[in-house]
């Protein structure tokens, strides 16, 4: 207060507007609209702002010029301020200022420091001068260091810099681009952030999306308002239906990240995930793309499911026991091939199950049983639920003996999946 207090006086005392989200955003019961209002309005709030401050008491503690750029980018990476979500909505919106150099600040123990983001530097503003500044780097010698060491400190701090250009990106940044959804965009941003509000996160993306959050707000839930959230994305990667589940499923259990109830079963609960679960989407979405069919990349998200076509098997038995392994048959070419799931026991299933393949009938699989069809102009569309995941390869010694059977769906089988 005592920075703003001299920057007032520099003004010659002009009005100034602050906003700090805890101070301005009602919690009050009877204020719940208003509350609403200012959630809404928060995105063009950051956007029209002159400057943006960020107070982090970890680097308020720190004084910039004392420091490298090294280690002062190691600890933004690393502090409070860039694992929370909200904060990466000030970013985003920030960062996309019309000014070249943007208008985020870290307040530091000496005075603010402006990330620029064309040049991917800091640059420090401090309010006084430093008492001992920083000495310059000795020259490492030969004695002192290897190459190899010199190269890994050289590519550590081209690490540290990508870190922080990829952690603060622009609203630009989020939009699809190339083969990217906006989905998978907004999966990488959020990654490694939380939430103590998990009702928040949905609010959150659809803001950094620039969608109209009314739909959003209406509802109270987490998952109504991330069902809410799917639908105003509506372009979703059909990749997302072959990230593996920890263990197979069954109607009555599903031990899952994705959401509980249809038509969103296939839909992950947040994308607040492990990196190692956006990456299985990204393998999956790689798959399809070098993939030598000509595959329909995107699923649309409607009120009644994702709809996406993709080649898959039938089973023809009602009545179907897959095992961990066992072999199937196409009842047309008669080729034999090996499906291995990933689960711990055998599924026994009273409903028509079918696979749903990431490529070609020897890739990985979804596993899923077939609730109805319906009738379209273009062919029938089977709705199903996912029941867990496997991979199939051709048996290449042929199985005597009873066999379970099925056949092959065109490479453009519609789908809806619940």
């Amino acid at each position: 207060m005592t920075a703003l207090s001299s920057v007032h006086r520099v003004t010659r005392y002009r009005p100034m507007a602050l906003w700090i989200d805890t101070l301005c955003i009602p919690v009050a019961p009877h204020l719940k609209e208003y509350r609403k209002l200012a959630i809404r309005l928060l995105g063009q709030t950051f956007y029209d702002a002159k400057v943006v401050l960020v107070l982090d008491r970890e680097l308020c503690s720190v004084e910039s010029q004392k420091v490298s750029d090294l280690e002062l980018g190691i600890r933004i990476v690393s502090g409070g301020w860039m694992k929370r979500l909200w904060t990466l909505q000030e970013a985003a919106l920030s960062i996309e200022s019309k000014s070249s150099l943007g208008k985020m600040y870290f307040q530091m123990g000496d005075g603010p420091v402006r990330w620029n983001k064309l040049l991917h530097t800091f640059q420090h503003m401090p309010s006084k001068p430093s008492s001992k500044p920083l000495p310059h780097p000795r020259k490492p010698t030969a004695l002192a260091s290897t190459v190899e060491e010199i190269k890994r400190g050289l590519l550590f701090g081209l690490w540290v810099e990508d870190s922080i250009t990829s952690r603060l990106p622009s609203v630009s940044d989020l939009k699809p681009w190339g083969w990217d959804t906006q989905l998978q965009r907004l999966a990488r941003a959020v990654q490694n952030r939380t939430t103590s509000k998990s009702e928040d996160e949905a609010i959150c993306l659809a803001s950094l999306a620039g969608f109209d959050l009314s739909n959003i707000l209406s509802v109270q839930t987490a998952e109504e308002r991330m069902q809410h959230f799917y639908l105003l994305l509506r372009d979703i990667p059909t990749a997302i239906i072959f990230v593996q589940l920890p263990i197979f499923m069954t109607l009555d259990h599903i031990p899952t990240p994705n959401m509980k109830n249809a038509p969103f079963r296939w839909a992950p609960r947040s994308l607040l995930l492990h990196l190692t679960e956006v990456m299985n989407v990204h393998f999956a979405y790689e798959a399809q793309r070098f993939a030598e069919a000509e595959y329909r990349m995107y699923g649309i998200c409607e009120p009644d499911g994702l709809h996406i076509e993709q080649e898959g098997f039938v089973f023809q038995l009602e009545d179907t026991i897959l095992y961990p392994t066992c072999v199937f048959e196409d009842a047309d070419s008669k080729e034999q091939y090996c499906l291995t799931w990933y689960g711990t026991a055998l599924g026994s299933f009273h409903r028509e199950v079918a696979l749903i393949f990431e490529t070609t009938i020897c890739s990985k699989v979804a596993i899923v049983h077939i609730e109805k069809r319906c009738s379209r102009e273009n062919g029938i569309e089977l709705y199903a639920t996912i029941l867990g995941h496997g991979s199939v390869i051709v048996q290449e010694e042929p199985v005597h003996g009873e066999l379970v059977k099925g056949i092959l769906t065109p490479f453009n089988q519609k789908w809806c999946l619940t």
